[in-house]
């Protein structure tokens, strides 16, 4: 098994709107109670432009606005989504809170590509490195995606 030459590579990155009903489905799905902001009189109480989105939210923001799919960038790798690809974390930081309505701006790189072995045998564990702006060109989040390969 040999290690891919990719890091560094960039994702073709592009943009994703979160809107309203996004916010409140994964909320709903996630069973996502502590972010009472995202309810619309607790946001005019308090004040807040625009309804809060769930910070885990970001990993979608994170994939669906990079411009790729998972799929097709380990494609693009010359690895093999087939031969059986794992999520094995992500760290996220934040400049400030997810609001719905913002078109966030994101772009990506490769991090990292480890060879690693195991009882299961030889495997790799790509790491993705996903940023987000806002519409002002400030940051709103870095997310380190790591996920295995086969």
């Amino acid at each position: 098994m040999t290690t891919p030459d990719i890091v560094g590579n960039e994702l073709p990155g592009g943009s994703y709107t979160v809107r309203r009903w996004m916010s409140f489905l994964w909320a709903d799905a996630t069973q996502n109670e502590r972010d009472v902001h995202r309810y619309p009189d607790a946001v005019e109480s308090e004040d807040i432009d625009g309804v809060l989105v769930p910070s885990e939210f970001a990993t979608q923001i994170a994939v669906a606005g990079s411009g790729t799919s998972i799929e097709g960038l380990l494609s693009d790798m010359g690895m093999d989504w087939d031969s059986g690809v794992f999520y094995a974390g992500q760290e996220l930081n934040f400049d400030q809170q997810l609001r719905t309505g913002i078109s966030y701006q994101v772009t990506g790189e490769i991090g990292d590509v480890t060879e690693k072995g195991g009882d299961s045998g030889p495997f790799h564990l790509v790491t993705i490195e996903f940023h987000a702006k806002d519409e002002s060109g400030d940051p709103v989040f870095n997310s380190r995606m790591k996920i295995i390969v086969r």
